[in-house]
């Protein structure tokens, strides 16, 4: 440690060659070495963005599919606690949101709808036979239509899957189908 503080003051003396004027300090950074650490921020910046922005988008990619299973999960769950075959979780994929639809007094009215973030599209929705992209559970949370899966995408190609058990209704958010 001695010797950088020693190499630090000879460098300052000989780049000042001895000459102090009043209110001038000898310590401190040149202009040209400001300018390379930032030019070597830069570059390191530059080359790091490409992995963070793959990464930030997998995050949402793998966050929407944990919301989406979530959401699912507390149909169900309403389902079998209120003995209530009517609730559901309806998806669109045009909109790119799902609503719950959990109010047992007026069901075609009442819902809580949730958009997917920038970047994550739902891109695939199947149920059952039904053609709709809708998922209701039995009081005994089995769902009605039967099982499905919802797939998720990022515009980069990754995918996500929310997959519902037909027998069981078991609801899991994974990377493979």
């Amino acid at each position: 440690m001695a010797v950088i503080a020693e190499y630090c003051h000879m460098r300052t003396e000989t780049r000042n060659a001895g000459v102090k004027e009043p209110g001038w300090t000898t310590a401190g950074f040149t202009l040209a070495e400001v300018i390379s650490v930032a030019c070597i921020m830069a570059i390191v910046s530059a080359l790091s963005w490409p992995y963070l922005a793959g990464t930030l988008a997998h995050y949402r990619l793998v966050t929407s599919a944990q919301e989406i299973a979530s959401a699912i999960r507390l149909v169900q769950q309403r389902a079998i606690t209120e003995s209530f075959a009517g609730y559901y979780i309806n998806f669109n994929a045009t909109l790119n949101r799902y609503e719950l639809h959990l109010d047992k007094d007026d069901l075609l009215g009442s819902f809580e709808r949730r958009y997917l973030p920038k970047g994550v599209k739902i891109a695939y929705v199947k149920f059952g036979s039904s053609p709709l992209s809708r998922l209701t559970f039995s009081a005994t949370g089995v769902p009605v239509e039967g099982g499905g899966t919802v797939r998720l995408e990022t515009a980069s190609g990754d995918k996500y899957y929310v997959v519902v058990t037909p027998v069981t209704g078991r609801v899991r958010a994974r990377a493979t189908q």
